[in-house]
């Protein structure tokens, strides 16, 4: 594991800090985007930031759902990890169909 990562929580601050055009300090964990002055354009730019950082498409609903950096933070944490290691099922699965299929191996799919 590497430990000069910044964690979840203050990596959406600083999304939240660009988009706000705040330093990351004065951004608050606990209160409401909206609140914190942001609206709905710079959430968007949040969202892009923040599907960037994780690698993951998130919806805007997910972020208006989870609208506090810690909220956020955790929403990422908790289904972040889960995703992607489904995704990376899903890609070794068609990887893996791929190769038959050029070996000339039938796949057990194909009947179905």
């Amino acid at each position: 594991m590497n430990d000069d990562k910044p964690d979840l929580v203050t990596q959406v601050a600083a999304a939240w800090a660009n988009a706000l055009d705040t330093p990351v300090a004065d951004v608050p964990l606990d209160t409401n985007f909206f609140d914190a002055g942001g609206d709905s354009l710079l959430l968007i730019v949040v969202l892009e930031e923040l599907q960037e950082l994780t690698d993951r498409t998130l919806e805007a609903a997910d972020l208006f759902q989870h609208n506090t950096v810690r909220a956020q933070a955790a929403l990422l944490a908790d289904e972040g990890g889960e995703r992607k290691l489904t995704l990376l099922g899903a890609r070794n699965r068609g990887s893996l169909l791929d190769r038959r299929r050029s070996a000339g191996q039938p796949d057990a799919t194909a009947d179905r």
